[in-house]
């Protein structure tokens, strides 16, 4: 069984605007929350990390239209 990691005191501070920060995409983000398999997970992990942004970053880009997915045609 996996463990689950402690939440460093910092994770939702870094969220919140602070003076001086520029707004990256011009808009404040907020916290969202997604369910997804640890094999999903691990598997976007690891595309943000190939294309050298966080899992944020790609899903806001994603979202805006900046990144496009191709889908494989797989049989279940």
């Amino acid at each position: 069984m996996t463990e689950k990691k402690e939440l460093h005191p910092n994770s939702l501070k870094n969220l919140t605007y602070h003076e001086g920060r520029p707004k990256k995409w011009g808009e404040q983000k907020k916290t969202r929350k997604l369910t997804v398999t640890e094999t999903g997970w691990e598997g976007v992990v690891e595309i943000a990390q190939e294309q050298g942004h966080s899992v944020s970053e790609l899903l806001e880009m994603l979202g805006r239209g900046q990144l496009s997915l191709q889908v494989k045609d797989i049989q279940q």
